[in-house]
């Protein structure tokens, strides 16, 4: 039993070296591996085993309660990653939600739009606000102040018309659209390559920018709260700021160089 057991747990263990380890994981890599655990889990409850079955009940109810809160999030995690986009959700959902996938893939996606149009109406709105305070672009005011100012109402009701439902295509459009890149075995950095298709999709490279370094674990900084506590004792806390900053980054650089010898 205990052997079973442990098999079992083992996706967990996997899991859990990967969220908690020392490079931290972009958010892109969240999705499959939550899904494996929950199609794990699916698994397990139809084992003939009582005592496997009872775990795996006690496990579905404390994943579930989390999975409905965070999976749209990972879901466009995974969507902003250029190899699997709409295709993973296609291959994970059926098995997880069965006839019910085509309604939260579509979930997903609207999500997903409203999201885009969201940070577009920021954009524009920063940028309408940038223009008018500076004094070198007329945009809102000419010589006479009279002149441009269409201009300035121009511009907002451009903002107000692209909050509005409408039919025009958006930039998650055109990206879902071309074709995934290879997925090959090689390490792929996805922020490299958001980067340098910032210029053709500028909204989604800001949504990549926020949503890819949410983290799914607090081990990170709860790590650095205890490290920290290490320096500072009530016999030693009147370290200036970067005086501990110092100490820890010289602690982690001496813990990489012997790891790496």
């Amino acid at each position: 039993m205990a052997n079973e057991i442990c098999q079992k747990l083992e996706i967990f263990y996997d899991v859990t070296l990967l969220f908690s380890g020392t490079s931290y994981p972009t958010a892109k890599i969240f999705f499959p591996k939550v899904c494996q655990i929950k199609l794990a889990l699916m698994e397990w409850l139809n084992s003939s085993n009582p005592i496997i079955h009872q775990m795996a009940a006690s496990m579905v109810l404390k994943f579930d309660k989390y999975w409905g809160v965070i999976s749209g999030v990972m879901a466009i995690g995974i969507v902003l990653d250029p190899r699997y986009k709409i295709d993973l959700l296609d291959y994970f959902f059926p098995q997880i939600y069965g006839d019910q996938s085509d309604y939260e893939i579509e979930k997903v996606k609207i999500l997903f739009k409203d999201l885009v149009r969201e940070y577009e109406i920021n954009m524009k709105g920063k940028k309408l606000v940038s223009s008018c305070q500076n004094p070198n672009i007329n945009i809102c005011q000419s010589v006479d102040g009279r002149k441009d100012a269409w201009r300035r109402d121009f511009a907002k009701h451009q903002i107000a018309k692209k909050s509005e439902p409408s039919n025009y295509k958006l930039e998650l459009d055109y990206y879902l659209e071309e074709p995934t890149l290879p997925d090959s075995d090689e390490e792929f950095d996805i922020l490299v390559w958001w980067k340098a298709n910032g210029l053709k999709y500028p909204i989604l490279q800001m949504i990549a920018r926020d949503f890819l370094a949410i983290p799914i674990s607090t081990v990170a900084s709860e790590s650095s709260f205890s490290t920290g506590g290490r320096f500072l004792t009530p016999h030693r806390s009147r370290l200036q700021p970067d005086t501990l900053e110092a100490l820890m980054c010289v602690q982690d650089w001496l813990w990489t160089d012997i790891e790496g010898n």
